[in-house]
């Protein structure tokens, strides 16, 4: 089976999901926005995966520009001929996914991407009809698929409720389960310089307006005054990160008298990010929406306990209030400060959290199984498709 895979080849996702369909013997093509890939560095791809640029199309450029686009992606597509293409997201990827007119279809909604199929408020003319461009496209783009693919049932809800009749099913990106490493905890708090002893925060979300880093940075005075050894870790991946925000996020601790107890962490390989996760007591992830994140699995299956927004989005079946992990409100500093702090004093709560999460990610978050169940339904869809092609026989 040949599979094109629509997505930011520099995503750990995009590398997960496109090795893992290769080791399953597939054939499999990565299809990049031209200026990614012209920088890329393919070293973390199998060898048997492929890699092709697509031509963006400009959102306001000339409409001959579009059309131009369009033709060159279908020649693309007929030069590839894949049976499947996968989408890893509904906008943007999902576009172009969508204009490979390839079938069968299948796009990834991976969380903030399904706010792109309802219009916003905006205040200028230009943004309204920016805005009003995306969710066209994207809405098209969900109309095309022959299955969207979500990481929880409130996510595949919002889909199918902005684009009815649209076929869903519940397919997570997981996380590889094994025993978390002892020795992981001291060497990854020597690396950052962290007292063996200290409380040890941490976030691997972005650092990105979305994911709200700043409301994490605000609470912490408040940690620090109940827990004086608290510290945060901060695991970024620049190159998909917002500067201006960054910036504002690290003027802000030094503002608040907590720049010294931040500390960041660059791009990871996946064995040493498994092994930061260990180092910390309190994993946090507040974003204001929000699908199963995979940091969270991460952090879950590296026996750290978790605090999480309650926001739409996250699956009740993995994030249970006060079970699997403490849900607080979006953008409420206080409100996490005293999450944070009623976990950091109360290790026997923490760990219960943790034994009865580690369950859960067992039974929902293991990487293999949902790759098996979504290389399973690609095989299903391209025989489907085969059998309507040659008149149902």
């Amino acid at each position: 089976m040949r599979v094109a895979i629509c997505a930011d080849g520099r995503s750990p996702h995009c590398q997960r999901w496109a090795n893992g369909v290769a080791d399953r013997g597939h054939d499999v093509t990565v299809i990049w926005a031209r200026d990614e890939l012209a920088a890329a560095d393919l070293s973390s791809f199998r060898p048997s995966v492929s890699h092709h640029a697509h031509v963006p199309t400009s959102q306001f450029g000339p409409p001959w520009m579009e059309s131009v686009a369009l033709v060159v992606m279908r020649r693309l597509a007929r030069r590839l001929q894949p049976d499947l293409v996968h989408g890893l997201y509904l906008a943007g990827h999902g576009w172009v996914a969508h204009a490979l007119d390839v079938r069968p279809l299948v796009l990834s909604a991976l969380g903030s991407d399904v706010a792109d199929l309802a219009r916003r408020h905006h205040r200028s003319t230009r943004r309204r009809v920016q805005d009003a461009y995306r969710v066209w496209r994207t809405r098209a783009a969900v109309a095309a698929a022959d299955v969207v693919l979500a990481d929880s049932a409130p996510l595949a809800a919002v889909v199918r409720d902005r684009v009815p009749g649209t076929t869903t099913r519940i397919v997570r990106f997981g996380v590889e389960l094994g025993a978390p490493q002892p020795s992981a905890r001291s060497s990854w708090r020597q690396r950052c310089g962290i007292e063996d002893d200290a409380f040890v925060l941490l976030s691997s979300r972005l650092v990105r307006p979305q994911y709200n880093i700043d409301t994490i940075i605000r609470a912490l005075p408040a940690i620090r005054s109940r827990i004086p050894g608290t510290v945060l870790v901060l695991k970024e991946l620049p190159k998909f990160s917002d500067p201006d925000y960054r910036r504002m996020c690290i003027e802000l601790a030094d503002e608040l008298g907590v720049g010294d107890v931040v500390r960041t962490v660059g791009e990871l390989d996946p064995q040493d990010l498994r092994r930061l996760h260990t180092a910390a007591d309190v994993y946090i992830s507040v974003p204001a929406t929000d699908g199963t994140a995979v940091s969270v699995f991460e952090a879950i299956a590296a026996g750290t306990a978790v605090v999480a927004t309650d926001v739409p989005g996250i699956d009740p079946a993995i994030l249970r209030a006060d079970e699997t992990a403490v849900l607080v409100p979006a953008r409420d500093p206080a409100a996490l400060a005293s999450a944070v702090v009623a976990l950091g004093l109360d290790v026997d709560r923490r760990q219960n959290l943790v034994e009865q999460a580690r369950e859960t990610v067992r039974l929902y978050g293991d990487f293999d199984r949902e790759l098996d169940r979504a290389v399973l339904l690609y095989e299903e869809l391209v025989a489907a498709r085969k059998r309507i092609l040659s008149g149902g026989r």
